[in-house]
């Protein structure tokens, strides 16, 4: 790794407060809705599939590189292509490494399929609703892979849509500290 992505100074829960406050879709959903709150949903789904603790951790702290590279939209992602794919990869390994995760890459294919149902999820529950004619997303709507949304979360809840950014990061914090523990 280059000696300029100096990580080790950034705790999970320094970074938890960064993604606190880092809105998903560039601000375009029904309400604030953080990295923290989408890394707290791809745990809880990991944990609703009965996925190991390990996974679980994983599923928590995929994005939390963004609290350092921030929340780039699908539209500029696209655009920057392969160039913005290795930078963000890099800072993603960095972070986790730094963190001790070492051992991340070997639950990636589970952590991307659930990050992509969070997604769905998302989709369905904060962003402006789909007409028929609205282009499908790659990611969610190949024939005969479409990816459906969690049934166990209700993201337009009025207890999820009442919480602040401060809980968010110590529901973050907390579940990062429970989650270390039941992996060691």
């Amino acid at each position: 790794l280059p000696r300029d992505i100096a990580l080790n100074s950034y705790s999970a829960a320094t970074l938890a407060h960064h993604i606190a406050q880092i809105n998903r879709f560039t601000g375009a959903c029904a309400r604030p809705y953080s990295v923290a709150e989408h890394s707290l949903l791809c745990a809880d789904i990991a944990a609703a599939q009965g996925h190991s603790a390990e996974v679980q951790l994983c599923a928590l702290v995929h994005d939390l590189h963004e609290g350092i590279v921030g929340d780039v939209s699908a539209p500029m992602r696209y655009a920057m292509g392969a160039p913005w794919a290795c930078f963000e990869r890099l800072h993603q390994r960095a972070m986790l490494s730094a963190l001790g995760l070492r051992w991340w890459p070997r639950h990636a294919s589970v952590v991307r399929t659930i990050d992509l149902i969070a997604l769905a999820t998302e989709r369905r529950d904060l962003l402006p609703q789909r007409s028929a004619d609205s282009a499908p997303w790659p990611e969610l709507d190949q024939p005969g892979k479409e990816v459906q949304p969690h049934a166990g979360a209700d993201l337009t809840s009025p207890e999820r849509a009442e919480r602040s950014w401060r809980e968010w990061r110590d529901e973050f914090t907390t579940r990062y500290t429970e989650l270390r523990k039941a992996v060691q």
